[in-house]
């Protein structure tokens, strides 16, 4: 019933109104705003068209068809088509809520498997609570984590305390040890020990200092002066032993001496009775005559013995230095070198081994003293031959040697026999064993 006019005014205004939707749903990124544009848009251009035909009923028919599946396929079978572009708000609302729902319905499905392997990973006794309840005791955990954290951190602090009040003491006691060191380097001692001990020393001597004044009062000048002879008391006390132990001895002489008086007495007067004692008279003569004869021949031998020596000094006073080098080639020898110096100090004999150590005599064995005392006698007749040419005997002299030595010992004294006689007498059977020429004395007397 309407004019032809008004058809294609109604037509453009869906065509402009579809293709208007069309571009909506492109920038909204609308997919259902989208398609009604289009399909409003294809509708109205189609409608238009056969309009104008004029007697073609079945596009219309057709397109009908298409709005009525197209309102199907997006619900709104229930709504007439002339109100679905005003319906447009709603159905965009409608699509919003409906992938507001969608979305819902994944975050429930989501929630809900957290929350099934929240479940799994609760101890078994809390996988059969409800949520509530797992709540609560969750609460009551982070509350005593709370209260826990609360207790380290005042810990903490306490910790803190401690540690500032253990760095003050250890300060302290620095200060407080540094202190007793310097009293200790005053007192001369090293640790407690001594220092207990230099107390009580110190204690003994002011006791012993106020003792001493005391009994100073008691002394008079004779007794000081008898006591000034004495270093110490120590000295004094080891004096005044000494002198009770003689005094006790001179007691018990003084005693034994009355007693052989007496026996004497009673001797004397026997002998006197039996005429005994003219006899022990003559005896005692010849006995005086005797021992002053033999007291005259004593000193002769002690004034040839006095001037053997002086000769012997005379001779040999400016020959130390040749003795002593002479008797260290000897040493050497004797040693096989491990002993190249003698040196002759105010202390004694003192020998040098080769790798620069000193010894003194009785540091050495009893074989090496042998063999140094042994090379300072034949070093003193090697250097003394051309005043006298003494001979050497030697019996038995080497009996702490072993083969090694005494091998050494013969090889010297055949060097020495060059220049002086040497006769050397052993009974020890190892000498045979020995490379040197000997003569057996017992072959010759059985011969």
């Amino acid at each position: 019933s309407q004019s032809t006019g008004d058809s294609s005014r109604t037509a453009m205004i869906g065509i402009v109104g579809g293709f208007i939707l069309f571009i909506i749903g492109l920038l909204a990124n609308a997919t259902f705003i989208t398609a009604i544009g289009a399909i409003t848009a294809f509708a109205t251009v189609m409608y238009l068209y056969y309009q104008r035909q004029g007697n073609h009923p079945a596009p219309v028919t057709t397109d009908s068809q298409a709005i009525m599946a197209f309102g199907q396929k997006h619900g709104l079978q229930d709504f007439s088509p002339d109100q679905w572009l005003l319906m447009q708000g709603d159905l965009q609302r409608n699509a919003e809520l409906t992938a507001q729902l969608q979305n819902a319905r994944q975050d429930q499905q989501r929630y809900d498997h957290q929350l099934a392997i929240f479940n799994q990973q609760l101890p078994p006794a809390l996988q059969n609570l409800t949520l509530a309840t797992v709540r609560a005791k969750l609460d009551d955990l982070l509350e005593q984590r709370q209260q826990a954290r609360q207790d380290i951190q005042a810990n903490t602090r306490e910790k803190a305390t401690i540690a500032n009040n253990l760095a003050r003491l250890n300060q302290d006691y620095s200060k407080i040890y540094q202190q007793k060191m310097a009293i200790y380097q005053q007192a001369g001692v090293h640790d407690d020990n001594q220092f207990t001990q230099y107390l009580a020393n110190r204690s003994a001597a002011q006791s012993q200092a106020l003792a001493s004044d005391v009994y100073g009062q008691q002394l008079t000048a004779e007794d000081r002066q008898a006591l000034a002879a004495y270093a110490n008391r120590d000295e004094l006390a080891m004096t005044l032993s000494k002198t009770r132990h003689q005094l006790d001895q001179l007691n018990l002489t003084i005693s034994q001496t009355h007693k052989e008086m007496q026996k004497d007495k009673v001797a004397i007067d026997s002998l006197v009775e039996d005429g005994t004692l003219s006899n022990l008279e003559q005896e005692r003569a010849n006995l005086a005559a005797k021992i002053w004869y033999e007291v005259q021949e004593w000193l002769r031998y002690q004034l040839a013995i006095q001037w053997v020596n002086k000769a012997l000094a005379g001779a040999s006073s400016d020959r130390y230095p040749a003795i002593i080098r002479q008797a260290e080639q000897y040493f050497a020898l004797l040693t096989d070198h491990r002993y190249p110096q003698i040196d002759l100090t105010a202390d004694g004999i003192k020998v040098v081994r080769k790798d620069q150590e000193v010894f003194l005599v009785e540091e050495l064995s009893q074989g090496t003293a042998e063999q140094l005392y042994i090379a300072l006698r034949l070093g003193f007749v090697a250097v003394m031959s051309d005043q006298a040419n003494f001979p050497v005997i030697i019996d038995d002299g080497f009996v702490n040697f072993d083969n090694i030595r005494r091998q050494r010992m013969l090889a010297l004294l055949e060097k020495i026999a060059e220049k002086n006689q040497v006769i050397y007498f052993t009974a020890d059977d190892r000498i045979k064993d020995l490379d040197v020429k000997i003569l057996d004395l017992q072959a010759f007397k059985r011969e």
